[in-house]
């Protein structure tokens, strides 16, 4: 089993079939403050979880022990570990194999995220179907060069404004797509469109 580093644009966004291992270092005070989380996906191998452990204690003891360690859960990660993403944290489907293979640009599987959680909300890739959406939540409907924001009528503000950044920054990566928000039972509305 190989570490590859996560290209500094993918940070954040991670994949439920595989672990990662996070590195975080600041100086508070003069003094280096060092912390080394991995991150279990929910459908990350026994292997997988054994070898981010491993390299985990291996980068603890390239660091002469001074960061504390911290495994972290997908669905339970701790606000530290939160607040290294300053955009969110996104969960896709798949694993290495399927999330670091080249992506043909022109071409787009359509994917569908829930947006959840009253104080840190999250996204995260569900099943593209009618039965994943309720009335608690925000979905976003990437379909490539159109995405859907769709705000449940019980949804918070967080969770909304969690979306929009998602979906935005779902719209920066591509050099043209757009936005619909749609509430649920009124009639849509056209929210963004990409700039020229």
């Amino acid at each position: 089993m190989k570490v590859v580093a996560v290209p500094k644009p993918q940070w954040g966004n991670f994949y439920r079939g595989d672990a990662y291992i996070v590195y975080s270092c600041l100086e508070i005070k003069g003094r280096l403050e060092q912390h080394v989380h991995f991150w279990l996906g929910s459908g990350c191998s026994q292997d997988e979880s054994t070898v981010a452990a491993f390299k985990t204690v291996e980068l603890d003891d390239l660091c002469g022990g001074a960061p504390v360690q911290h495994r972290e859960v997908e669905g339970n990660e701790s606000l530290a570990f939160l607040a290294y993403f300053k955009k969110g944290i996104k969960y896709n489907e798949g694993g290495v194999k399927s999330g670091l293979s080249h992506v043909d640009r022109d071409s787009h599987e359509p994917k569908l995220y829930q947006v959840k959680g009253k104080r840190s909300p999250r996204c995260r890739q569900v099943p593209m179907e009618w039965s994943s959406f309720n009335s608690g939540d925000v979905f976003i409907n990437d379909q490539g060069r159109l995405i859907f924001v769709w705000n449940g009528s019980q949804s918070s503000r967080r969770e909304r404004l969690k979306a929009m950044e998602v979906a935005r920054s779902l719209r920066d990566e591509r050099s043209s797509a757009e936005l619909l928000v749609l509430e649920e039972g009124k009639s849509p509305h056209w929210k963004e469109s990409r700039r020229r």
